[in-house]
């Protein structure tokens, strides 16, 4: 059974931006979870010649955008969002994406300034290592900081500075007997001056699920190399 959780977001700022058209940019930041998927089944879909061929459901996709900010290589925006996640396997499978665009290039087909991925589970990890913790600590649900806003063709183009916090409906977690922060490793056995010691194998991994290289994005019959680049970074 799936459990709701709350994903709330604070975007603070960016700090550093780098616009490829020379020109301070009128910023903004769009905010997706779930856009990954989404992608995913219509990725598929152009795969099959059979148009009734069976393709997978997409999922919800939580979507939302800041205010713009005229003129500025370091933009503060100080907003909040929240996204009430209804499938707690999402917050497992899907990254937060954070695209920083420039409002007045996205005419021209150059507005995305460059991308931030945040993985969730580091976080679900660590509420579920912190659940039985007798020293109840306040940010144990929080990840802070500054994060490289990256773009694949032009490389790092700034900073954006983010909080996200999980909740979880009625204190209850979800993920507590899950496979939150499990690592997946292709040997038995490890190097003695690692730091990770073998103390059990419980087996060994049957299936893989493995996606299609998006070598090219189609947009308009032209080749989008940028696209297909940025679809890398969530496989």
């Amino acid at each position: 059974p799936t459990m709701p959780s709350t994903v709330k977001c604070r975007i603070h700022g960016a700090r550093k931006l780098q616009n490829l058209t020379k020109i301070t940019p009128d910023s903004y930041v769009s905010i997706t979870l779930g856009g990954h998927s989404a992608f995913v089944s219509d990725y598929e879909a152009s795969l099959f010649e059979d148009a009734n061929a069976p393709i997978a459901p997409k999922r919800k996709c939580y979507q939302d955008q800041t205010r713009v900010i005229r003129k500025s290589l370091n933009p503060e925006w100080e907003q909040e969002f929240r996204f009430d996640v209804a499938d707690d396997s999402l917050l497992q499978d899907e990254p937060l994406i954070f695209k920083v665009l420039d409002s007045d290039a996205l005419s021209s087909g150059d507005g995305s300034i460059g991308s931030v991925y945040v993985d969730l589970n580091p976080l679900l990890m660590r509420s579920v290592l912190h659940e039985h913790s007798a020293e109840e600590k306040k940010d144990q649900h929080v990840i802070d900081g500054w994060f490289p806003i990256y773009d694949p063709l032009e490389g790092v183009r700034g900073e954006l500075r983010l909080s996200i916090k999980l909740n979880f409906m009625g204190n209850i977690n979800p993920f507590r007997d899950s496979s939150a922060g499990v690592q997946l490793f292709p040997f038995s056995t490890f190097d003695k001056y690692s730091s990770y010691v073998v103390k059990h194998v419980f087996g060994f991994v049957e299936e893989l699920v493995v996606s299609e290289d998006p070598e090219f994005e189609f947009t308009g019959g032209s080749r989008m190399a940028r696209a297909s680049h940025e679809r890398r970074q969530t496989l």
